[in-house]
């Protein structure tokens, strides 16, 4: 398990069993962003109808192609506008232990800044609502554990948060 362990890092793209998914669950592209606490954001191959309805929301969609990222089949979209908390670390531990191939790669570094800057677009005068709230939660959770991993991104980071702290 050590040596699972020490390839889980941040930028990981997962192929993971979700059991928790409705109406049928299923296996999902997975990005890794952090260990603790577990920050998993899902790929999708659309951006789902709810999200093309929401204008505060299509910022927190990244286009992530397959000509780059080689596990893909097809251009998808990661979904930022919400953490996945349904899995624990040991939970990811035994998928791949079960399956090495479970972990597919990285996200390219082209990419990578495209993904700092999705949840500071989810920000504005929009009302107290249950969704703008875990919206909130999730960038706060980016900013956090994102930032002292990865040192160089604070420039995209700061004028963000003094702009939303």
């Amino acid at each position: 398990m050590e040596a699972i362990h020490k390839q889980l890092t941040l930028w990981t793209v997962l192929y993971l069993y979700c059991p928790f998914l409705n109406p049928i669950p299923k296996n999902k592209f997975l990005i890794l962003l952090c260990k603790n606490p577990l920050l998993l954001f899902t790929i999708n191959s659309e951006v789902s109808l709810y999200i093309q309805t929401k204008d505060k929301l299509w910022p927190t969609q990244v286009k992530i192609e397959a000509t780059t990222h080689s596990f893909l089949s097809y251009d998808s979209w990661a979904d930022f506008s919400s953490v996945i908390e349904d899995f624990s670390i040991e939970d990811i531990e035994k998928q791949i232990l079960n399956d090495h191939s479970r972990i597919k790669g990285e996200i390219n570094e082209n990419k990578k800044s495209t993904i700092i800057l999705a949840p500071k677009n989810i920000y504005g005068p929009i009302p107290f609502r249950k969704d703008v709230f875990q919206l909130r939660q999730t960038r706060n959770r980016l900013l956090t554990y994102i930032r002292p991993v990865s040192g160089n991104l604070i420039s995209f980071l700061a004028p963000m948060e003094s702009a939303h702290s």
